[in-house]
This record gives C-alpha cells, structure tokens and sequence, in this order.
C-alpha cells in the first residue's frame, strides 16, 4: 500500500519521524517521493495563511492547533 504523508515544510516533522523509524528499526511506511507539503499547496493556489484563523482555543505552535488550522486552510 502506498501512503503519502504531509507535512508543512518536508524539512523538519518528516525528517523527525523518518529518523524515529530508523532508530526503532522500523521500516519508514513512504517512499522520500512520498512527501507532501502545505506550504507549496498554499503557495501554488494563492492562499495565505495569515487569513486563515487558528482554531478556538488554540495558540501558535500548539502542534494540533496547528494541524487544523493547516487542515483548514487546504479546506
């Protein structure tokens, strides 16, 4: 089965969680061309983020505040 996984920005939870793999001695479940990011998918259709609002009772850099507000900006 083939998964893609997505993160905004390939460069920092991908590369966190393919390392957590490794060093569990896990096989990573996606392919390095796998990979998808949020903020091409932004870029690329013309949306910013600075409209989008965080959802309520969330703050920046809560990571599940973050992955829906992400998750509604793509909506």
């Amino acid at each position: 089965t083939r998964i893609n996984v997505w993160a905004h920005g390939k460069d920092f939870d991908v590369v966190v969680l393919e390392n957590a793999f490794k060093v569990c001695g896990i096989e990573c479940p996606w392919k390095y061309y796998d990979t998808r990011d949020t903020r091409t998918l932004y870029a690329l259709t013309g949306i910013d983020m600075k409209n989008v609002t965080m959802p309520e009772g969330f703050k920046a850099h809560n990571a599940v505040g973050d992955c829906l507000k992400q998750i509604e900006g793509i909506r």
